[in-house]
């Protein structure tokens, strides 16, 4: 897949958005005041005005360094979804919209420390709420009545069909949704998902014993009672816990894209599976974040 529906990547950034704004409140509520604080507020305030700048400068040029193609693939596969080639329409309507998600984040967080809280609303139209009652009733969704073990199926069906999944990947298929459709009840229409579900199937996937039908002591378990009776360190890994969830996560995106959701429940519901140890690193506590975002040094 070469292209993304533009309704697949309005929902990649809003969430991307979404996370990153809670990451700012987080930063503020932890490292400004206190007795020991961990933010000089006005070395911030510099560094965050240099940063905003460099990302605006990014954005009018078009050429997207290293770290926003990295943020943006890694928000597009956290929702589910192949990376677009670069070179696609796809790709720089994504990259831009990564880009105007920083820079919000960055003014808001600039305003936050700045105690201007009455400047902490988003500016850019793609992330301002809409006025109540501009979204189209529920029940003008067609999933409304259409059960989840129905749209499993079809799912399931459509894609294998289509070649686009080799062997591995429809069992893999196969086996989580079933094991959602176990979770919530295959009768439950589409329509009442919520994000609780979402995240008593992540909570789920972290429990999963490894390789438990084989195993005697799960003898004849379903999923729901191997993972109950879980004796802690036979699990899967945290790897393949993600790539499950992920799973999980391709099929409700598909389910947005062909109208049966107006949106994804649980969207930023994700497990925490660190590749690398830099990912702990404060996103803007040091200028070195600067550097990676404007690409120097590449």
């Amino acid at each position: 897949m070469s292209e993304l529906p533009a309704n697949v990547i309005d929902n990649i950034i809003k969430d991307y958005f979404a996370t990153a704004m809670q990451e700012v409140r987080e930063i503020v509520k932890d490292g400004v005041g206190g007795p020991n604080p961990g933010i000089d507020v006005a070395e911030e305030l510099i560094g965050t005005e240099k940063f905003l700048k460099s990302l605006k400068s990014e954005l009018a040029s078009r050429n997207f360094q290293l770290g926003t193609i990295g943020i943006a693939e890694g928000a597009t596969e956290n929702s589910g979804y192949p990376f677009p080639k670069k070179g696609t329409d796809s790709f720089d309507y994504l990259c831009e919209g990564i880009l105007r998600a920083k820079i919000e984040q960055s003014r808001i967080y600039a305003a936050m420390l700045s105690g201007d809280y009455d400047q902490i609303e988003p500016k850019d139209v793609f992330f301002k709420a809409p006025a109540y009652g501009t979204y189209e009733q529920k029940t003008n969704f067609v999933g409304s009545e259409i059960t989840v073990g129905e749209l499993a199926d079809k799912f399931i069906k459509l894609k294998s069909g289509s070649n686009e999944w080799v062997k591995k990947t429809a069992v893999d298929n196969i086996r989580v949704l079933n094991w959602f459709k176990l979770l919530v009840g295959s009768d439950l229409s589409i329509s009442s998902i919520t994000k609780g579900h979402v995240e008593k199937f992540r909570d789920l996937m972290m429990r999963v014993p490894s390789s438990f039908e084989k195993k005697k002591e799960y003898a004849g378990m379903n999923v729901l009672q191997a993972a109950e009776a879980l004796i802690d360190g036979n699990q899967i890994s945290p790897k393949t816990s993600d790539k499950y969830f992920k799973t999980l996560k391709g099929f409700l995106n598909w389910c947005v894209e062909e109208e049966y959701l107006p949106s994804v429940p649980g969207a930023n519901v994700k497990i925490h599976c660190k590749a690398n140890p830099q990912d702990d690193r404060h996103p803007f506590s040091t200028f070195e974040l600067n550097a990676v975002w404007r690409g120097d040094g590449d």
